[in-house]
């Protein structure tokens, strides 16, 4: 991993994180805790449709291709929390189990033989 993307990535990190620790965060989990259980709470507000891939803030500058997911998906919940909705950011990211790439899974050629 370069190091310029490790420092790129621990950045947008940092600031995914304090942003799921702010305390809005609970009342929000709170309100849409009440609202899914059908008890009344004020309108919650939840923007979902934006033009992601026409703003500035979504280009990615990491050079490996691995961590660009990862970059965007920070920057894209960076993004969304200036919009001050009622959206849940939650202290973790989900990472699959197996990724594919150009040329296999994690990068590393497959040499798959078919049984008789």
């Amino acid at each position: 991993m370069h190091q310029s993307d490790r420092t790129l990535l621990r950045d947008l990190a940092k600031r995914y994180a304090a942003a799921c620790t702010r305390e809005v965060q609970q009342t929000r989990r709170d309100l849409w805790r009440r609202h899914n259980s059908l008890k009344p709470t004020p309108p919650l507000i939840y923007v979902r449709a934006f033009a992601w891939r026409e703003m500035p803030e979504s280009k990615c500058l990491c050079t490996d291709p691995f961590f660009r997911p990862y970059e965007d998906f920070f920057r894209r919940m960076l993004f969304v929390d200036t919009l001050d909705d009622d959206s849940i950011f939650e202290p973790w990211i989900n990472v699959p189990a197996a990724r594919r790439l150009p040329g296999g899974l994690w990068g590393l050629p497959l040499n798959w033989i078919a049984s008789e």
